[in-house]
């Protein structure tokens, strides 16, 4: 009940509603609809959305990891798109330093819900041993997602996506869509080790 209560969908949408107000110029809000709200735009959102939702589940999450060792080992043309992607919008080092600032998030949680005693430098040190593991493995999640992804595009609706990508306005959106996740999942996280540290209190009364 309380991770429900910490995954507010109407909390969490109105942080990334106002980052993109606060980040985004009408003129780039005005060429990222213009991009978006046409057929091909809603194709490319629809597919996000479903292989979003499909990875989730670990079964399908390797099957995404077979396919995108396979395309690497047969020089799989839209592999090599998704990983300029990836380089054009800069996921990698988005995604682990979002990873880095969660978790340190979660310990501080912890700490200041009582359950562990620990500094600022040991939570760091804590955290930052982790970074080598995340960044391996969001480098092949990220392949794996968006392969799976875009795989059902056109050559065109690719270079479409990948042109728009590296306009103002897409980088711009990138930008705005980071710092409102990053913004909201800092909070969640904190919670959480609050959360998590106020049951592990009552569990050892």
């Amino acid at each position: 009940d309380r991770v429900s209560q910490l995954y507010d969908k109407e909390a969490m949408l109105a942080v990334m509603q106002s980052s993109l107000a606060k980040q985004m110029s009408d003129e780039d809000i005005a060429e990222s609809l213009a991009f978006f709200d046409t057929e091909q735009g809603h194709r490319i959102l629809q597919l996000e959305v479903t292989a979003r939702v499909a990875i989730s589940d670990p079964a399908v999450d390797e099957l995404a990891d077979a396919a995108v060792i396979a395309a690497r080992n047969e020089g799989h043309p839209r592999l090599d798109e998704v990983e300029r992607f990836i380089d054009i919008n800069d996921l990698g080092e988005r995604n682990v330093a979002g990873a880095l600032s969660s978790n340190y998030q979660f310990f501080l949680g912890l700490v200041d819900g009582g359950s562990h005693n620990m500094s600022e430098a040991e939570i760091i040190d804590e955290v930052w041993s982790q970074e080598e593991d995340i960044r391996m493995e969001t480098l092949l999640w990220l392949q794996s997602f968006l392969f799976m992804a875009y795989g059902p595009l056109t050559d065109e609706e690719m270079q479409a996506y990948l042109d728009y990508s590296q306009t103002p306005a897409g980088q711009s959106l990138n930008a705005a869509l980071f710092d409102g996740f990053d913004t909201m999942y800092r909070t969640i996280y904190y919670a959480l080790g609050r959360a998590v540290a106020e049951s592990l209190q009552v569990s050892e009364l």
